[in-house]
Order: structure tokens, then C-alpha cells, then sequence
């Protein structure tokens, strides 16, 4: 606000009126008029407003909103393959119950541990339950193998232990795409490709080529790009 110079204007006060009361009047003798009840009228329904339209948004050539897109998309197909990877039903014909808790899983706890001879175990078990036609030694080898999986934790000195089981699961047993054992271990190489795929071991099983390498590019295809 302006303030101005000059003093403010005195404003001249205009002398109170007194009304005076009028003399009262007679009452009149005529009857009142009945007074007609006033019909409103409806009032008029305001125009619904129609909610505003979100403008198109144009498709953006940036390499940084692709690259974003891109990255909550991989990792949304990644936690989705871990998902099912974690959630996986193997066991259908599971011998008695008391037989399964008497071979709990132990998971590792340090990266001096070698789980080798454990993975292997389970895996020659399959391939031998599979070759015979044993299908609830089948089925229980498998449920160990990924039980074993799913509650080890892969330090970089341990990825040797799954590139050997990825060989032995893909140098023996029948040739079939419906092999579950390679199945199983593909997926898991696949959760863990963050991991695995820095080791150079891992770069020189894959240039050798195979059947992994194409059981691979599947799960890649699906889920990681």
C-alpha cells in the first residue's frame, strides 16, 4: 500500500434525523385478503462438470524415460521369475512324511563352505531315479535339490558350486526339454544372473555353447529383457 503525503481528508459527519412516529390508524374493516400459497419453482440442475481430460502424453524418444521404462520393467520381470522360482511345486508323489523330515536341508552361513558334494548328491540321485523309472526318489531328489537352492546364499566365491552342478545337470541324464533337473537349475542361474553372470567361469560355459545355453536364452527372453 501507498502511503501518500497529504494529510487524510476530514469527512463532514451529516446531522442525525430524527423521524418522527406517525399517528397510529384506525383498524380496518375490511376482512383480510387470504393470501394465495407461492409455488417455487424448481431450481435449475447446475450442469455436471465433466472431469478434465488428461492430455495425451507424447511418446518420449529420450534415451532417459526408455531407459527408466526399461529398468522397472526388468526388475519387475526379474522379482516375478524369483517368485516362481521360489513357489515352485515339484513334489507329487512324496514317500511318507517321516522319511522328508528325517533329511532336512541345512543352508550355509559362510563362503568357506563348500556345497558341491551337496548339490551333486541330489543331482545324481534325480538322474538315477529318472534312469530307472523311480518316480518318488525322483520326486524327493528334486524337492531337495530345490530346497537347497532356495535357502543358499551365493557369494561370489560359491558360484563354482552351481556352474558344476549346471555341468552335471547338462552332461548327464536323457536329452528331453522336458528334463526337470536342468529345468530347475537353468531357472535358478537365472535368478541369480546379477551374480553369476560377473564370473568369467560363467562366460566360458556359455561360449562353449549346448543345450543350457539355449534352455538360457528362453528364461532371458521371458523374463530379463
Amino acid at each position: 500500500m501507498l502511503e501518500s503525503d497529504s494529510e487524510p481528508e476530514i469527512l463532514d459527519i451529516p446531522p442525525i434525523e430524527l423521524e418522527l412516529e406517525p399517528a397510529p390508524e384506525e383498524p380496518a374493516t375490511e376482512e383480510p385478503a387470504v393470501e394465495e400459497p407461492t409455488v417455487k419453482e424448481p431450481a435449475a440442475e447446475e450442469p455436471a462438470v465433466e472431469p478434465a481430460l488428461e492430455p495425451p502424453r507424447a511418446f518420449g524418444y529420450g534415451w532417459g524415460s526408455y531407459s527408466q521404462t526399461h529398468n522397472r520393467s526388468r526388475a519387475s520381470r526379474k522379482v516375478s521369475l524369483r517368485r516362481s522360482f521360489d513357489t515352485k511345486f515339484i513334489c507329487s508323489t512324496l514317500p511318507r512324511q517321516r522319511i522328508i523330515n528325517s533329511c532336512e536341508t541345512t543352508p550355509n552361513s559362510h563362503a568357506k563352505q563348500d556345497y558341491t558334494g551337496v548339490f551333486l548328491a541330489h543331482a545324481g540321485l534325480y538322474v538315477f531315479a529318472d534312469k530307472y523309472g523311480i518316480e518318488p526318489l525322483e520326486s524327493l531328489s528334486l524337492h531337495k535339490l530345490h530346497v537347497t537352492l532356495k535357502s543358499f546364499t551365493l557369494y561370489r566365491a560359491r558360484i563354482g558350486d552351481i556352474l558344476k552342478l549346471v555341468r552335471y545337470a547338462y552332461e548327464n541324464g536323457p536329452d528331453y526339454e522336458s528334463n526337470k533337473l536342468r529345468a530347475l537349475v537353468s531357472e535358478y542361474v537365472a535368478c541369480e544372473i546379477d551374480t553369476i553372470g560377473k564370473a568369467k567361469r560363467f562366460l566360458a560355459l556359455m561360449e562353449e555353447g549346448g543345450l543350457f545355453v539355449r534352455d538360457f536364452w528362453k528364461l532371458v527372453q521371458k523374463y530379463l529383457l
